[in-house]
């Protein structure tokens, strides 16, 4: 059975867009892992929503994708601001530990936490 739980911002504090301060937030990202992420040039160039997050504790790296299908030559390696620049509803996700993923139907809908299946 898959266990799933929706996530909801939970800063007291109000910056942009009603979440943390944005240089808190990088800050969080920064102290889990590296300041690069990997993402796609369909997120990137060709304005795919981010629809998947992991997080990839080997390399302490932060992937964010989208909806197309991936080939290995389609990923970019870009900072955290490239992504918050993007989507500044990546804030939500710095808690995201490496036996969950996060997913969405679309920009805009809810991020919902599930966790990985073997």
């Amino acid at each position: 059975m898959r266990r799933r739980r929706w996530l909801k911002a939970e800063s007291k504090e109000k910056g942009v867009c009603g979440y943390q301060v944005k240089e808190e937030a990088v800050e969080r990202f920064r102290q889990k892992g590296n300041f690069d992420v990997l993402s796609t040039r369909f997120v990137l160039f060709e304005k795919d929503p981010i629809i998947y997050v992991y997080y990839q504790e080997e390399q302490s790296m932060w992937e964010f994708i989208g909806i197309h299908s991936l080939e290995e030559s389609d990923y970019r390696v870009v900072s955290i601001d490239e992504i918050l620049e993007i989507d500044l509803t990546i804030l939500e996700l710095v808690g995201l530990t490496t036996d969950t993923y996060a997913c969405r139907e679309s920009k805009g809908a809810k991020w919902c936490i599930d966790i990985y299946s073997a």
